[in-house]
């Protein structure tokens, strides 16, 4: 766990294996089936599990803005690992912008 606390605070998705990114992204709705990014299932799946407004919110907004991954290439398809890992450098990029604006 230690690692994964690493990788968020220093921003290092490259800290953690890809399928892990891939996994986590998969098991909230992120990414489909096929490994490719899916914004409206992902804050659909939000939207049912979180309890905090501003949270949702919040989370809502960076998904959204890390919509744009979907159009870069991988080379493991179906699998999702490469599309977890692009989607989890933009999820920490895009909450620590939402921070520093604040």
């Amino acid at each position: 766990m230690a690692d994964l606390e690493v990788a968020v605070t220093s921003i290092d998705v490259s800290k953690i294996p890809s399928c892990f990114w891939g996994c986590g992204f998969r098991k909230a709705g992120f990414l489909n089936d096929e490994g490719q990014y899916d914004v409206e299932t992902g804050v659909s799946n939000l939207k049912r599990f979180m309890g905090d407004p501003t949270a949702l919110e919040m989370l809502e907004k960076v998904a959204r803005q890390c919509n744009s991954v979907k159009d870069k290439p991988v080379s493991d398809g179906k699998a999702g690992c490469e599309m977890g890992k692009l989607a989890a450098a933009c999820f920490l990029e895009q909450m620590k912008e939402m921070k520093m604006s604040k």
